[in-house]
């Protein structure tokens, strides 16, 4: 019964993969627990569903030197705020890679403040996690604890720092309610750490910790 009513929950879970290519992690999970929040609670609709966009390796700030660069950025937007016209998201997941940090020198909030303005003029709530080009920004403000508490200071961001016994600052829970404010899903959010090699990748990328 219990395993019946989970896939019901899952199938009214509706995503829009904007991206194919992942580069931070998302996992689901259906359960009954009540949560309490600072900012408003992610919910269910009235009609049981809730969607989700996907934004992954964006790479905004990829060569801010040369004219393609911002031409880039901008037809990344435009392509970004088109999808969330059309879908009208109650959730919009970045999963890593966002920016190309190591060409990014001293503004690497500037590239983000880019990066999420097609969901903050919208009013649309998002959440983030990281990928490994986020923290190679050079100069100040580009790591990734600068880069988290920049995120969370916008009111629509529901991105939040992890526990800090688990490797990787973007490991969190988002809790998404029905109309009675108990939980019916839970959206486990982690982050997939920095460089990396190829025959290491997959333990740095997911260790023990998580």
């Amino acid at each position: 019964k219990f395993k019946r009513k989970q896939h019901q929950t899952m199938a009214r879970l509706h995503f829009v993969l904007s991206i194919l290519t992942f580069s931070g992690i998302l996992f689901i999970l259906a359960c009954g627990k009540k949560v309490s929040e600072d900012k408003p609670a992610l919910k269910f609709r009235g009609d049981g569903t809730f969607k989700i966009v996907q934004f992954t390796d964006v790479h905004f700030g990829e060569n801010p030197g040369e004219w393609w660069g911002p031409w880039q950025d901008n037809m990344s937007k435009r392509v970004m705020g088109s999808i969330l016209d059309a879908e009208l998201p109650d959730l919009v997941i970045m999963t890593g890679d966002m920016l190309t940090g190591n060409n990014i020198v001293d503004n690497a909030t500037v590239y983000w403040k880019m990066m999420v303005s097609p969901m903050e003029s919208r009013n649309i709530t998002w959440a983030v996690t990281f990928g490994n080009h986020h923290d190679l920004a050079s100069g100040k403000g580009g790591t990734r604890k600068d880069l988290m508490n920049y995120d969370i200071s916008f009111d629509n961001s529901r991105s939040m720092f992890g526990p800090s016994n688990i490797e990787g600052v973007s490991n969190y829970i988002l809790p998404i309610l029905d109309q009675r404010d108990k939980v019916k899903s839970q959206l486990f959010i982690m982050d997939s750490n920095s460089k990396c090699s190829q025959i290491t990748f997959f333990p740095y990328w997911i260790n023990e910790t998580r």
